[in-house]
């Protein structure tokens, strides 16, 4: 898989530049893509790494890139993309 950057993660907030490993902020050298996020970091939270966009999810982003509740919309694709949440 190929690292494409934070703002192509269904974890990343853009918002606050954090995501579900990195609560308080994404370090700089995977946002600038200096670093990719491709497997576990030491000071991460959980197990989560960088997890693309489905073609349906970017198409989605795409139609709603100025709505209000832009991250509100990618917060939708965590809860179908959990494996968790997969019976």
């Amino acid at each position: 898989m190929e690292f494409l950057g934070c703002n192509n993660c269904i974890y990343f907030s853009i918002t606050s530049s954090t995501c579900n490993a990195f609560s308080a902020g994404v370090p700089l050298s995977i946002i600038d893509g200096q670093q990719d996020h491709l497997s576990t970091w030491p000071n991460q939270a959980g197990d989560f790494v960088y997890q693309p966009f489905t073609e349906e999810q970017k198409t989605a982003l795409d139609e709603a890139q100025n709505a209000e509740n832009y991250d509100e919309i990618r917060a939708t694709f965590l809860t179908r993309n959990n494996p968790e949440d997969v019976s």
